[in-house]
């Protein structure tokens, strides 16, 4: 049984991007006509007062527009970042609590009453929100973006079968039938690989004010599922 469709990660759709230089070209424009005007001016006295405020303009410019462009990428910068750090705050709590549903498998209750409500807790939400929105266009991070879409690719995954599982006992199927049989080993498998990659990504998630540790992930030592009982 093939996985659930993917869902496309979408972004902010943006106009071509323009080389670095091409703002500074009408700047260097306007610097060129008044340096002409003052080179004229000069030469054929027209005026003190004129020479005097091309040079005072071309000052200006010269040193204002370095700066207000630096400032503006710097504020650019810093918007961007903030809203990265919201992001990934965000997705890491999710994530969490995924970690911690994925863990908890089977733990405090029989799987075949657990697999009932299994998917319930695991979440997707804020992930599905940020993809449609084009807010993951912050991550510029190709390694930690994919980490994350293969966290919850495979707990989607998990997530599908668990929701099938249910609904096949849901029916009372009894003896289970070897299609019930096949989605539990499938489901038995594909929770401790959801669990590995949502820890991964979890711990590639990186916020100002953490604090650096050799602690392991959530979920990273975890022991392994067991197959429900006979």
């Amino acid at each position: 049984m093939g996985a659930p469709p993917s869902r496309p990660i979408r972004t902010r759709s943006r106009l071509p991007r323009l080389p670095g230089w091409a703002p500074w070209v009408p700047v260097f424009a306007v610097i060129g006509v008044l340096l002409a005007s003052f080179v004229i001016g000069y030469d054929t006295g027209i005026g003190e007062d004129f020479t005097s405020n091309s040079l005072a303009t071309i000052l200006g410019i010269a040193l204002g527009v370095p700066i207000g462009l630096a400032v503006a990428d710097y504020q650019g910068q810093r918007a961007l970042s903030e809203r990265r750090n919201k992001v990934l705050g965000l997705l890491r709590g999710e994530l969490l609590t995924n970690i911690v549903s994925l863990a908890g498998w089977g733990r405090h209750s029989p799987k075949e009453l657990e697999v009932m409500t299994f998917s319930d807790f695991l979440r997707d939400d804020l992930w599905v929100a940020f993809s449609d929105s084009g807010e993951l266009e912050c991550i510029r991070d190709p390694k930690l973006l994919g980490a994350i879409a293969n966290a919850y690719s495979s707990t989607r995954m998990a997530k599908s079968i668990a929701d099938k599982v249910a609904n096949a006992t849901s029916r009372g199927m009894s003896p289970p039938t070897a299609f019930v049989n096949n989605l539990w080993v499938m489901l038995e498998k594909g929770v401790p690989f959801a669990l590995e990659d949502t820890s991964k990504a979890y711990g590639l998630i990186h916020l100002p004010g953490d604090k650096v540790s050799g602690e392991p992930s959530p979920g990273a030592g975890a022991s392994q599922p067991q197959p429900p009982g006979p």
